[in-house]
């Protein structure tokens, strides 16, 4: 997989490897830096509010160092692979993620694996799905306040794979930030003005949408709820969110049958 930089965060994403033994098969999830109670949101503001096409984050993909996990060349239990950069036994991964109950079957041909990608000096998991032997990649570029995910592949999706050969062609299918509440402040602000805010809504994603999932949508006619707001046009990505208690997730996927499972993604300390 060809990597983007590994560059830090922020504060709200610093954390040391963890010093496991080469037994213990427990992952922790890696905890946010909570802001002191008088540190403004605007502390933790992630750039998620830019265009959604234009030049990649961080520095060049030369400066990347692929970082083996202390325990990756170590047995699992089930006699399985380790994931190389968390350490995490493949068999046992999906212990540590959640999963949409929709990306259970997956259609004829396809098959959900376990995946992983740099996040900073931690590592992200992921379920994708693997087609007739081609696999989703997933490209990490890391920002000042956050973090965003593009497709190196994608076989149900090739034409949303951007051209590596232009450094404008950046389309960010994830965008991910360090948030210590689990609110809509981090929507709202992505919105705009709070004029604009009145005339739009934060609502549940409801059917064909992992359970958590939340949409940006307007409710009067024509209002500009922004960049990650839902969208009738149909060459306009499927925007929806996932808030939790550490971290965002700006969802900006190709419409249709999705290869990442939203819900699963973990963000893990390796071992």
């Amino acid at each position: 997989m060809r990597l983007l930089a590994v560059a830090l965060l922020g504060a709200g994403l610093v954390a040391s490897l963890a010093a496991c033994s080469a037994s213990n098969e427990t992952v922790d999830q890696a905890p946010s830096d909570m802001p002191p109670p008088d540190m403004p949101p605007g502390g933790y503001a992630p750039d998620i509010g830019q265009d959604q096409i234009g030049p990649r984050p961080g520095p060049a993909p030369e400066a990347v160092a692929l970082r083996k996990a202390p325990s990756a060349d170590l047995p699992c239990p089930d006699d399985g692979e380790r994931l190389p950069l968390s350490g995490v036994c493949r068999g046992r991964a999906v212990a540590y993620m959640a999963m949409d109950e929709l990306a259970h079957d997956a259609p004829a041909g396809c098959e959900w694996e376990t995946d992983e990608t740099p996040f900073a000096d931690q590592v992200m998991l992921y379920r994708a799905l693997a087609c007739d032997g081609e696999h989703v990649a997933l490209d990490y570029a890391g920002g000042a306040h956050a973090a965003e995910l593009s497709y190196i592949a994608s076989p149900l999706h090739p034409e949303a794979v951007p051209d590596p050969d232009d450094p404008m062609a950046h389309r960010p299918i994830v965008r991910v930030a360090a948030y210590y509440k689990n609110d809509d402040w981090r929507l709202k602000e992505t919105i705009g003005s709070d004029a604009a805010i009145a005339k739009c809504e934060i609502r549940p994603a409801g059917p064909g949408y992992p359970e958590s999932a939340k949409v940006i949508a307007p409710k009067i006619a024509g209002a500009d709820c922004g960049l990650y707001a839902v969208s009738a046009d149909p060459a306009a990505p499927d925007n929806f969110w996932i808030v939790r208690e550490d971290w965002v997730y700006a969802f900006s996927l190709p419409k249709g049958q999705r290869d990442i499972d939203p819900a699963s993604f973990t963000v893990v300390t390796p071992h």
